[in-house]
């Protein structure tokens, strides 16, 4: 018994206890055992005295420091460590750190065992096992064993309103989903970015379903750029922006690289562009409306280069508006008087005149009747108003051009022309002709008729007629 047999020790003695076969030293004003393997057995308090940094309590020993120097060590039973533990150093830790593990080539290696879930039978939430049947290293989070995959987190819980989370969540993986589960019969919820904490409708992004603050089926929501946000529950999406000098609009972009080709929205009424009205944007692009998936049959199409716009064909170079189909036609405007009703006429109107059944056009600052036959009417002036070209006196209509562009068109009456006159062609006549035919495979037919002589009442001077019983032409 060197503790009781040494008056006087030292720091530093050492000392073999013949009675306990026990290499003893005196370390910290304490004898203390040093076993074959370099622990000291602190399971029975007999082994130890009180003295600088250990504690006695009945069958209790608070030591202040412990090392484990030897390779091999091993310790039996539980130790319960009611401070700051480091481990791999002999270095204090820091304030915040309740278990320091320091190494260069070395890890924590935690407990291996056959499905975790089954056999730890008290489980508590923090705890971390591997399970070595799926080699998966699994915690018990919220009453839940959790696989913590090398590649990902397979569930994350917010469990408390306020959790927050600071830094980036990166998922990088095949498939990636995010579920938005909700609690019980609770249909609701929001995912938003925010730019602040005030609780006002500025979110940077924010997607929301539920009825809780009058959503719709979705809400899409941005303060930067574009805004989603259905405010009407009927609606499924409703996009609105918060800026008034902005668009709520949906842009498309052609690549990676963020190439925009076209948008679709409504202008603000500070919009610099398209104010306060809805529009369609194409940057190079024909628009086309079209009713099969593929987009092979079109029923509209604005190209890009010209504004031609085409319905049911892609329109012709030279027309504007190219109207195509085989068993329909186009209807303009029916109203009573197109020249009463129509409070801004302008040249080039179209429109069906309902109680005079007639289809009317605004040529020359004057609604005229464009006949069945595509002729004008003009025995009766009440058809025609004095304008450019046109002049009325009484029952007299005089019109400085008239053509006949279809044919068949027939005209009843007389046509008196006081001017020169040209058939087959609209270029102007020489000064010396007083009438010129024009033509390359048709020719004049003068009247026929039998003996001309008998039958012509009042023959003039200058008249050409076909005798058809002596098949003579006379003049």
């Amino acid at each position: 018994d060197p503790n009781a047999n040494i008056t006087q020790p030292r720091n530093g003695m050492i000392a073999y206890d013949s009675t306990d076969d026990q290499l003893q030293a005196y370390i910290g004003g304490t004898w203390l055992e040093l076993s074959a393997a370099g622990m000291i057995d602190i399971s029975d308090d007999t082994n130890l005295t009180a003295g600088t940094g250990i504690t006695i309590t009945g069958d209790t020993v608070a030591v202040q420091d412990i090392y484990v120097l030897t390779a091999g060590d091993t310790m039996t039973g539980n130790l319960n460590v009611d401070a700051q533990m480091v481990i791999g150093s002999q270095t204090a830790p820091e304030t915040s750190i309740i278990l320091d593990l320091s190494a260069s080539d070395q890890a924590l290696r935690v407990t291996r065992l056959i499905n975790p879930s089954v056999n730890i039978t008290l489980p508590r939430n923090g705890m971390i096992a591997y399970d070595s049947t799926d080699n998966e290293l699994q915690a018990y989070i919220n009453g839940t064993w959790s696989s913590l995959t090398s590649a990902a987190v397979s569930d994350i819980w917010v469990n408390e309103t306020g959790d927050s989370m600071s830094g980036s969540l990166q998922m990088i993986f095949d498939n990636p989903r995010i579920r938005l589960m909700p609690d019980g019969a609770d249909t609701d919820f929001t995912l938003w970015v925010d730019d602040d904490q005030d609780n006002t409708d500025d979110d940077l992004f924010r997607i929301s379903v539920g009825d809780t603050t009058g959503l719709g089926a979705m809400s899409i929501t941005t303060l930067g750029y574009t805004s989603f946000n259905a405010n009407i529950s009927d609606d499924v999406m409703a996009i609105r922006n918060l800026n008034n000098a902005g668009w709520s609009s949906m842009r498309f972009e052609e690549d990676g690289a963020g190439t925009q080709i076209g948008t679709i929205g409504y202008g603000n009424p500070g919009a610099s562009t398209h104010a306060d009205v809805m529009f369609l944007n194409s940057a190079a692009k024909d628009i086309v409306l079209a009713t099969a998936l593929d987009g092979s049959e079109d029923r509209m199409r604005i190209v890009d280069a010209t504004g031609n716009i085409g319905i049911n064909t892609s329109p012709d170079s030279g027309a504007i508006l190219d109207l195509s189909a085989t068993d329909r036609a186009l209807r303009v405007t029916r109203l009573i008087n197109p020249s009463i009703n129509v409070a801004l006429p302008r040249n080039g109107m179209i429109a069906y005149d309902s109680t005079d059944d007639q289809l009317q056009a605004y040529i020359g600052g004057t609604w005229l009747e464009l006949s069945a036959a595509g002729m004008i009417d003009i025995s009766d002036d009440t058809n025609l108003t004095a304008g450019t070209g046109i002049t009325i006196t009484g029952d007299t209509v005089a019109v400085q051009d008239i053509y006949v562009l279809t044919a068949g068109d027939t005209m009843t009456g007389n046509l008196n022309v006081d001017a020169q006159m040209v058939i087959g062609s609209q270029a102007a006549p020489e000064t010396s002709i007083i009438l010129d035919l024009s033509a390359s495979d048709q020719a004049l037919r003068v009247t026929r008729l039998a003996d001309p002589n008998a039958n012509i009442t009042q023959p003039r001077n200058g008249m050409i007629a076909y005798d058809s019983t002596d098949d003579q032409l006379q003049a």
